[in-house]
């Protein structure tokens, strides 16, 4: 006799069943902010972009709890733990560089912000990454 089969049990493994550690934000997502071309003048943006193909847009990558145009008016303003080559160099929000703009937990975003400069630099993109 066949006897339908049970649903699966959820995956408790999976990061919506874990607890999120304290101070971490549940709601966050990545932006990129375009920065001048005189950024190339920084001896540190060049030792990090060694296949900068000339020509091709410089980007600082970045996540935040904040929405992007609220986090990219931040650096460029100045205000509120801002990097200083996003603060120097930035002009204006590129999110049409940002292909998964889901908010997600705060652990999840530090990974995607990481593959998104490591993503745009294999481009040939200069990024600068938080």
């Amino acid at each position: 006799m066949n006897y339908p089969q049970a649903s699966p049990r959820p995956n408790h493994n999976s990061h919506r069943y874990q607890p999120l550690k304290p101070n971490e934000s549940p709601d966050c997502g990545s932006y990129v902010v375009e920065l001048s071309h005189s950024v190339l003048l920084e001896k540190a943006f060049l030792t990090c972009n060694p296949g900068y193909i000339e020509g091709r847009a410089c980007l600082y990558v970045g996540m935040s709890s904040h929405s992007p145009e609220e986090r990219a008016l931040q650096h460029l303003e100045g205000t509120k733990n801002v990097s200083r080559i996003a603060h120097t160099y930035g002009v204006g929000l590129r999110m049409d560089l940002v292909k998964n703009l889901k908010r997600v937990r705060r652990t999840w975003a530090m990974r995607y912000e990481k593959q998104l400069a490591r993503e745009l630099r294999s481009q040939g993109y200069g990024v600068w990454q938080a």
